[in-house]
């Protein structure tokens, strides 16, 4: 018998390794597109808003948004990036 007979479980251990990867990549695309959408929307709301339901209230939560809101994602954003990275490796080497 040849040593490569069996190979279905590194074709299984293959398959499970890709899906893994690119359920990551997605993963990580939706919560980049996420964030974007987050910042435009803000400066569109705050730039192309009518002027009718202008208010330094709603400016305030505008600008606080504007602000706040992706530089609080982006650590999410980039542990989630290197995790996934790692882990990837981790399994590369181990298999």
């Amino acid at each position: 018998k040849l040593s490569c007979s069996d190979s279905y479980l590194r074709e299984v251990g293959l398959l499970v390794v890709s899906a893994c990867l690119v359920l990551g990549c997605f993963v990580f695309l939706v919560v980049s597109y996420v964030q974007i959408s987050l910042f435009l929307s803000t400066g569109i709301f705050a730039y192309l808003k009518p002027p009718s339901i202008s208010s330094p209230s709603l400016d305030l939560v505008v600008a606080v948004l504007y602000s706040v809101v992706p530089p609080a994602v982006n650590p999410l954003i980039y542990s989630m990036r290197n995790q996934q990275l790692k882990d990837a490796l981790k399994k590369l080497i181990q298999s």
